[in-house]
């Protein structure tokens, strides 16, 4: 079984998302559920802005919740609240978070179903991209195992999803600079 979570948030101590949401007790409540579970989930899948700035007191923040509450393997990508930087620093003792030197993503291949965490990060902006290197590293992985059942792990989601603030921003991940791009389905 996998667990997956998303859009954390989590804030300094003390702090308040957009200066309106607590989100350090949502995601504390969230994370309690998940070790709550029974069956266990094999393994957890966060899927991107783990925190609201990038900051490393939230990335710190962020461990305490791992270490008291994940009790298995754990498997995490950036969204557009991230710093690569800071993430990198912070949690870079994770599988895979270190292994590009470009991107933060990888391929997990120690279960029934192989994920490939995809780094969909524009620096600065609240859209994804699917670029030149990004791209490159998706067809190889997946070229590598083609009859292989996947999962592709992503924040930014690359079809129409009905939310029209998310649908205007996916646009981006269509074609950033007029080149290819295979996951954006319209």
């Amino acid at each position: 079984m996998i667990a997956q979570l998303t859009d954390l948030h989590i804030c300094a101590t003390g702090r308040l998302a957009a200066r309106v949401v607590e989100t350090n007790m949502l995601a504390e409540r969230a994370f309690r559920t998940l070790a709550a579970l029974r069956p266990v989930p094999d393994l957890l899948v966060i899927s991107g802005d783990l925190t609201e700035n990038g900051l490393e007191e939230e990335y710190r923040n962020f461990v305490q919740l791992i270490e008291r509450y994940a009790r298995m393997p754990v498997y995490l990508i950036p969204g557009n609240h991230d710093r690569r930087a800071e993430f990198r620093k912070i949690i870079g003792h994770l599988p895979g978070v270190c292994d590009h030197p470009d991107f933060i993503q990888y391929a997990v291949e120690d279960f029934p179903v192989r994920l490939v965490m995809l780094d969909t990060v524009v620096p600065g902006h609240a859209y994804g991209a699917m670029d030149g290197g990004r791209m490159g590293f998706l067809d190889r992985t997946l070229a590598a195992a083609p009859n292989r059942s996947t999962m592709i792990v992503l924040h930014h989601p690359p079809f129409r999803c009905g939310s029209n603030s998310m649908d205007i921003l996916n646009r981006y991940l269509l074609n950033p600079a007029g080149g290819r791009s295979a996951v954006m389905l319209r």
